[in-house]
This record gives C-alpha cells, structure tokens and sequence, in this order.
C-alpha cells in the first residue's frame, strides 16, 4: 500500500546527471529509509501519477540542520513532468 512521504517542493535539472527533486521535509525528519532504487509515485498536475524510481540520493553537509531531502531521478523523467506541491508516495509493501 502507498504511503505519502513528502511534497515536491523544487525541480531542476543538473546537466549530465538528470532531474533533481527537492522535497518540503528536512532530512531528518524523514519517516522512511529511501535508498537508490526504490520506487515511488509522483502526483502530476491533473491527479495522474508518474510512476518511477530513486536514481540516486544528494548529498548533503551535516554541520547545516535541516536541510531538505533532495534526490535524483532516471535520466528519462523530465523537469516539465513533475509539478511543484505533487505528492511524492511510496510503491510498494
């Protein structure tokens, strides 16, 4: 069953890596362990769903609280795909 785990806060594309997710939920206050691989679901403007997985994880500097989860997509999902304020779900159990 699908669970929500954040909102879409920002999008950008990072150019020969892809499309990067910024969410609304600081790092630590995640409820749910991510890792590379796992899938998700992304509410899309209009209640459509893209259905997709975690290419990879950003980064972060752990002497700078609450810095918000950010993580990357498969190079085939586009900017113009995910919408600002979509929820973001898990896949899944």
């Amino acid at each position: 069953m699908a669970h929500h785990l954040f909102n879409v806060d920002d999008v950008f594309d990072v150019e020969g890596r892809g499309v990067v997710v910024v969410t609304d939920l600081a790092r630590e206050a995640l409820t749910s362990s991510l890792r590379i691989g796992d899938p998700i679901s992304i509410q899309r403007t209009g209640g459509a769903r893209l259905i997709t997985t975690i290419a990879g994880i950003e980064h972060f500097d752990p002497s700078k609280p609450r810095q918000r989860f950010s993580f990357l997509l498969p190079l085939d999902v586009r900017k113009e795909d995910i919408a600002i304020g979509g929820g973001v779900f898990s896949v899944g159990e």
